[in-house]
C-alpha cells in the first residue's frame, strides 16, 4: 500500500480521506489500545446503510456419527450434541458477506447461548472472542458458528436461533422437537 497518512506517528483522519493507494482489496484491523481488544471495523462505520435482516442458513445438532439439519418438527434422540449455526449478514450496498454481530439460542425457553462478536483477543497466538462460553474459536473450519455442547431432553420443546446485525437487524427461527 502506499500511504497518504504519516504511519510513523498517530495519525486522525475523517470521513472521505483516502488512507492510500492499492490495487487490490485492503484487509485491515482496528486494535482499542486502552483495552488491547480487536475491534469489529464495522463499528467505526455507523454511515453504512444497512437494513437487510441476516441469514439462518442452517442449524444443525452434530454427533460423532451423523449431522442432523432441523428442518421443522423433529424427532430428536436425547443426548447431547455439538449445535452448528450457518448464518450470513449480507451488507447490500457492498455485497459483503458478514457473520452477525450477535447469536443468541434459547431451548427449553431460556437462553443456552449467547455471544456477541464484537471484539477478540490474542491468546497465546490465537484469536478468541472475548466471553465466548465455549473458551474456543467460536466458528468451525466450514464458518458456522460453534454454539458448543446441547443437551437435547426427551420432552416436548423448542430451540430458537436469533441473529442481530451490528445495526439491530434481526433474525429468529425456531424448531419444535419432540413433537407429534
Amino acid at each position: 500500500i502506499t500511504p497518504n497518512i504519516n504511519t510513523e506517528h498517530r495519525s486522525y483522519f475523517k470521513e472521505e480521506d483516502q488512507l492510500g493507494e492499492r490495487e487490490n482489496p485492503l484487509l485491515f484491523s482496528i486494535r482499542d489500545s486502552r483495552t488491547n481488544l480487536w475491534v469489529n471495523p464495522l463499528f467505526m462505520f455507523t454511515s453504512l446503510n444497512d437494513n437487510i435482516n441476516p441469514v439462518i442458513d442452517g442449524v444443525y445438532l452434530e454427533t460423532e456419527k451423523e449431522r442432523i439439519e432441523l428442518t421443522g418438527r423433529q424427532i430428536i434422540p436425547p443426548q447431547s450434541y455439538r449445535l452448528l449455526i450457518d448464518t450470513t449478514d449480507f451488507i447490500v450496498k457492498y455485497g459483503i458477506p458478514l457473520v452477525p454481530y450477535q447469536v443468541k439460542v434459547r431451548y427449553l425457553g431460556r437462553v443456552v447461548y449467547s455471544l456477541s462478536l464484537d471484539s477478540l483477543v490474542n491468546r497465546e497466538g490465537i484469536l478468541k472472542v472475548e466471553g465466548n462460553p465455549q473458551g474456543e474459536s467460536p466458528f468451525t473450519n466450514e464458518g458456522m458458528i460453534n454454539g458448543g455442547i446441547l443437551g437435547i431432553t426427551g420432552g416436548k420443546g423448542f430451540l430458537e436461533v436469533e441473529v442481530i446485525d451490528y445495526r439491530g437487524n434481526k433474525t429468529s427461527k425456531q424448531f419444535p422437537l419432540n413433537q407429534d
